[in-house]
């Protein structure tokens, strides 16, 4: 098949970063589609690196506004495509041609960044998702895994597991850094927390982590790279996740548990339908307390859960779903 990525251009795509969430998806799906033996062409921003066998087109970096404007430098190149996924936020191709075969993923929760969408096609990534965007958009949403993982990079590999949790995510209210933190001090256990980027709250929600870290019982590590990252996901006792919003899905929660590392968290949107057998979902500050002290999950429960996220599994899913497409689908 002749598929067209249309992806998050926020930031270049690279192998080796210190942070990607969308642009790292993107990525990966457009490798296992070429391994798969399509024909794949993405957009991305300048910078990016990808094999020789993906066509890509080298559009500027920036947000929503940004999308818009790169559209008219590759709009021509669609009516020769088969099918084309959405992963931007704008969803362009679907926006301003609607005759098109295009899938749209949404990101967030409907109720909170309620975006002008496509009247057609939309993908939620949870069953969660698709329900509140039925509620907010009175439109139809299919649920499809749409979070990929290599588990072979996620293996834990023998690295022992340390008395430590981890906080991992940008730095913003949103993630809940700080309640993680407060929660570590209650139970008298230690944490990492992990995380930075561009969202217009971080200099000053970092400056507020900081003061609270002393480095030792709560070390602060700002922005890492991918190695390093994948280490503490591996080492640490589990990832403590205390959000300050529903969300659709959480990647975060998907690696740790790749890792053999379970995820501890509230009842909070998608977080039960995502976290499943791979953690503990909880609804009390004195449940999770009581999770902190007995995750109870092992790292082959964690793997096999994992397996859901498998890349070339979730991949091969959506190939079905394109040849749908390709042949008129619509919902």
């Amino acid at each position: 098949m002749r598929i067209f990525i249309d992806s998050s251009v926020v930031h270049p795509h690279r192998e080796e970063v210190k942070y990607q969430g969308i642009e790292r998806l993107c990525r990966e799906f457009a490798i296992e589609l070429t391994n798969q033996k399509h024909q794949v062409t993405i957009t991305a921003p300048k910078g990016s690196e990808y094999p020789k066998e993906i066509n890509v087109i080298e559009v500027e970096s920036g947000g929503a506004d940004m999308e818009q404007k790169n559209f008219y430098s590759y709009q021509s190149q669609l009516a020769n495509q088969d099918v084309i996924h959405s992963f931007s936020h704008f969803h362009a191709p679907a926006m301003f041609n609607p005759k098109l075969p295009v899938i749209s993923i949404f990101w967030h929760d409907p109720f909170v960044a309620k975006y002008p969408e496509p009247s057609y096609n939309m993908i939620s990534l949870s069953e969660w998702g698709a329900k509140r965007f039925r509620e907010a958009y009175r439109q139809e949403a299919r649920y499809q895994e749409s979070i990929v993982v290599d588990l072979e990079t996620y293996k834990p590999q023998g690295i022992p597991k340390l008395p430590r949790f981890l906080s991992l995510g940008l730095m913003a209210p949103s993630k809940g850094h700080l309640e993680s933190i407060r929660l570590c001090r209650k139970a008298g256990m230690c944490l990492d927390v992990v995380g930075g980027g561009y969202h217009p709250e971080a200099p000053d929600y970092t400056k507020a982590v900081k003061a609270v870290c002393d480095g030792k019982q709560i070390k602060f590590w700002g922005e890492v790279d991918d190695t390093t990252k994948l280490f503490l996901l591996k080492s640490s006792k589990a990832l403590l996740y205390t959000p300050g919003i529903e969300e659709v899905h959480s990647h975060k929660s998907c690696e740790a548990i790749a890792c053999g590392t379970p995820v501890i968290t509230f009842n909070k949107g998608c977080l039960m339908e995502v976290v499943g057998a791979g953690g503990r979902v909880v609804d009390t500050e004195e449940e999770f307390l009581a999770a902190m002290r007995n995750p109870n999950r092992t790292v082959d429960e964690c793997r096999f859960w994992a397996n859901r996220w498998e890349r070339r599994r979730v991949v091969q899913d959506y190939v079905h779903l394109y040849q749908q497409v390709a042949d008129g689908l619509r919902w």
